[in-house]
């Protein structure tokens, strides 16, 4: 009997052949078998990103040994509105 748990989607995506040449070298240097477990990571960073913002913090890179960090920007994440004033001192 089937349930709505075990239901499967699938997802059809048009891509460039510069955009699956991308995803073939994440996924090789990532070690990731199936293009399956590169696209939950990637959603599963966008969930993160987002939530970052939602806290009202921003995303940043930089090097351990260096006081410089450069902020993360990407049109569709500064559209989040941060639904809290005061976040939490831990990265969720």
């Amino acid at each position: 009997m089937s349930t709505a748990a075990n239901l499967k989607n699938r997802v059809v995506l048009e891509l460039s052949d510069s955009r699956i040449l991308a995803l073939e070298e994440a996924q090789r240097k990532l070690d990731l078998s199936t293009r399956k477990e590169l696209f939950n990571y990637a959603v599963g960073l966008l969930e993160w990103a987002i939530k970052q913002r939602e806290l009202g913090r921003v995303i940043m890179v930089g090097e351990h040994d260096s006081k410089t960090y450069i902020e993360m920007s990407m049109p569709a994440l500064d559209r989040i509105i941060p639904v809290s004033k005061n976040p939490p001192d831990s990265a969720a």
